[in-house]
């Protein structure tokens, strides 16, 4: 058809021209704006990221609109513009590329980090319960976290992290008290030890008094020790 009638090809050629120039500059405002936008609240590596990514488009845009008006005309009529081109975009490929993979190796470093961490985590945790449950140190009534942390070498804060991701315990005193309680259990349905007052049986499992050793009790069994002991006795 085009070859039967030409008179519509010129009135093409300019709307795609003009197309292709409004959107040119759209996505050249939009590609800016994507980097600007998220300047302020950027943490001090991305803001670097950032500057060198808004950079280079800068650069590429000046080295094409700027430099073309003076560069002489004879250059421009040939393929002067075009190489201008060419190096705005391998400008603006190399810069991403190079961003791309200096996040990428952020992030591997952060992961190593994190795994690192994790792995550290699990091992004070595997620690932590050897020494409080196979060691049996929940039984000693003055037990304090100060001590653990002490004895094991690292911050209390780390203690109690610990607790929380991996024993899923309140804190240090709930986990202990909890181990003490399932202790006082064992003892309190015993056959050989059903003459013992509710008050040694605290004080074997590592409580001070029978006054904490009962509202321990009570938090995890539902009831006090004397009555965890009829209804173990009624049972059997």
């Amino acid at each position: 058809m085009w070859l039967v009638s030409t008179d519509w090809i010129p009135v093409l050629t300019t709307i795609l021209s003009e197309t292709i120039a409004l959107l040119s500059s759209g996505m050249l405002i939009l590609a800016f704006w994507e980097g600007y936008r998220g300047l302020q609240s950027a943490r001090a590596l991305q803001r670097k990221i950032i500057i060198i990514y808004l950079a280079s488009l800068v650069i590429s845009i000046i080295s094409v609109m700027l430099i073309a008006t003076v560069l002489p005309k004879d250059v421009l009529a040939g393929a002067g513009r075009d190489w201008l081109v060419v190096f705005a975009y391998l400008l603006i490929l190399i810069n991403t590329h190079g961003l791309i993979e200096f996040r990428q190796h952020q992030l591997e470093i952060k992961y190593k980090v994190v795994d690192s961490t994790v792995h550290e985590e699990n091992t004070l945790a595997q620690q932590l319960r050897e020494l409080l449950i196979e060691e049996k140190r929940f039984l000693d009534s003055n037990l304090r976290v100060v001590d653990i942390a002490r004895e094991l070498d690292v911050p209390e804060y780390r203690i109690r992290a610990i607790m929380l991701n991996h024993f899923n315990a309140k804190n240090f005193n709930h986990y202990v008290n909890q181990l003490r309680i399932e202790y006082a259990k064992t003892l309190l349905q015993a056959p050989d030890k059903l003459d013992w007052p509710v008050l040694v049986v605290g004080i074997e499992s590592g409580f001070a008094s029978a006054a904490p050793f009962t509202r321990a009790f009570k938090e995890f069994a539902g009831c006090t020790p004397g009555q965890y002991r009829k209804q173990q006795l009624a049972n059997e």
